[in-house]
């Protein structure tokens, strides 16, 4: 009896560390998609750059607004949307600032 109660606790741990794996690899950033309306293009370039380090991050806990933050600091962008596209995608739309006095 007290074997069988060790090999239970044995298996369900086995199988959350598995189940654990799966999600990490399935759930896990890997593509980076960004859509903008935008005439200068290197700004573009910095900003997937900047979004390079969110790659292989897990998605159920990775913060959009983090992300629109880290975009709109010092920068003459605008994101009008970031989502989440389950299993693996992140979807970036940028847009241009417009000034409010000429």
């Amino acid at each position: 009896m007290k074997h069988k109660f060790w090999v239970i606790i044995l298996t369900c741990i086995v199988a959350f560390v598995a189940l654990t794996i799966c999600f990490k690899e399935l759930f896990s950033v890997k593509d980076i998609t960004v859509t903008y309306t935008v005439k200068d293009e290197d700004c573009v370039e910095e900003v997937v750059s900047l979004l390079d380090k969110y790659r292989g991050k897990f998605m159920l806990f990775l913060n959009t607004e983090k992300i629109k933050e880290d975009i709109t600091a010092d920068r003459y962008l605008k994101v009008s949307g970031v989502k989440k596209v389950y299993p693996n995608e992140i979807v970036v739309s940028l847009e241009e600032r417009t000034e409010r006095f000429y």
